[in-house]
């Protein structure tokens, strides 16, 4: 057994968020695991400020709502 001084790991990542139609919105998040918190993992999404070109979340957001 090998022993490892890392005590937290962090990674990017590329996603697509698959919207109505399916479309594919591209978003970049970062996630973060730290031994100080075994069982969790944190994420991060970085929304690249063109999503509106891909959707209209405030209609989405709206629809959603009215659904419930």
């Amino acid at each position: 057994m090998s022993s490892n001084s890392r005590t937290a790991v962090s990674a990017e990542l590329g996603l697509g968020l698959v919207g109505p139609e399916r479309t594919i919105v591209p978003l970049m998040a970062s996630l973060y695991y730290s031994c100080q918190d075994p069982y969790a993992v944190k994420i991060a999404f970085h929304p690249d400020g063109d999503e509106s070109e891909h959707m209209d979340f405030d209609a989405e957001l709206t629809e959603l709502l009215s659904q419930a």
